[in-house]
């Protein structure tokens, strides 16, 4: 997303530089008029260095002279913020984690307290989050909630799509793939078989899934697929998208299933499903961790074609307030 984000503006004109901590490749497209530094060429442990980190990242935020200083994660305002004392820039902080979620990283703990009292402003990506931050700490800055921008454009797919039920991430505890499993367990089990289930990712916790379709004796029509570049035509084949995440910051996958006319079925977790997802509309949401009532409403919609239908129009439709276009005038607002 902080990609998508300084090409867009960098293409109307800013002056954008984006400086890492080591490292200074990009996996993804980058505009040629982003300057790209960083601090040091490999990694360090920064937490066990961090007067040493905060005093050298000064001296390159002098050089560069910004007008806007964004931190990309509140924990690295704890270097940001000294890092600054004293200089004429304003102090951004963009979060990308629920406030909830530490990591158990003391620094992030400690780079949200700074943040709350220091920053100009706070970027959170759900209203949700808004409210977790205002309850949560006494915050004397401006808490902005700007959604993530869709990095795919609308896609109206006219192909004939197949019966498969999709989901894509990491195979992370966060993503909730092990729930997915023993949800298509029980659809399996109603008699349902003419559908299969498709996990797109790849990860640490791939071996223990693969067990767990052994397991399950589901391994004829559950599926982990690895991670692709052309995740697109995966959502083209799929008929319903199902997210079963025990948190999320702003589900990207929601956003890239709704661009492409997936019905979604979502566990209602902290944060972000129920800001997307429009109950009965574009997608259902399920109570977080019913398993039971999951699998119960995912197969209303594998049977019902003409809800599929509906709920596919919607998505589209729906989905058009998340476009880079849409997005980026939040960002304009904001830097104005």
């Amino acid at each position: 997303m902080c990609l998508n984000i300084a090409n867009k503006l960098a293409s109307l004109g800013y002056e954008i530089s984006i400086l890492s901590f080591y490292g200074d490749k990009s996996y993804f497209p980058l505009d040629e008029r982003v300057k790209t530094l960083m601090l040091y060429n490999k990694k360090h442990s920064f937490s066990l260095f961090a007067p040493i980190v905060a005093m050298k990242l000064r001296r390159v935020i002098k050089e560069i002279n910004p007008d806007v200083l964004i931190s990309v994660d509140a924990a690295l305002f704890v270097y940001s913020f000294f890092s600054t004392f004293g200089l004429k820039i304003r102090r951004i902080v963009w979060e990308h984690f629920n406030f909830t979620v530490t990591l158990d990283a003391k620094i992030r703990v400690m780079g949200r307290k700074l943040a709350a009292k220091f920053a100009e402003t706070v970027i959170v990506l759900t209203k949700r989050d808004k409210e977790l931050w205002l309850e949560g700490l006494n915050c004397k800055c401006q808490i902005v909630v700007i959604n993530n921008p869709n990095p795919f454009e609308i896609s109206y797919v006219s192909e004939p799509r197949q019966n498969i039920i999709l989901s894509v991430g990491r195979f992370t505890h966060q993503k909730g793939f092990d729930r997915l499993l023993k949800i298509w367990k029980l659809i399996q089990d109603s008699g349902i078989t003419n559908w299969v289930l498709k996990i797109v990712g790849s990860g640490e916790l791939q071996q223990l899934l693969n067990s767990q379709i052994i397991s399950l004796n589901i391994e004829n029509s559950a599926f982990l697929i690895p991670a692709t570049t052309d995740i697109q035509s995966h959502y083209k084949q799929a008929q319903i998208y199902a997210m079963t995440s025990r948190f999320e910051g702003f589900p990207m996958v929601l956003l890239e299933a709704q661009s492409f006319g997936l019905p979604m079925v979502a566990f209602d977790c902290l944060t972000g499903p129920a800001e997307i997802i429009i109950d009965n509309r574009n997608g259902l949401l399920v109570e977080d961790g019913d398993i039971n009532t999951f699998a119960e409403k995912l197969i209303t919609v594998m049977q019902n074609s003409d809800m599929r239908r509906q709920m596919s129009d919607y998505a589209l439709e729906s989905g058009q307030k998340y476009q880079l276009k849409n997005i980026i005038t939040h960002w304009i607002d904001l830097l104005k």
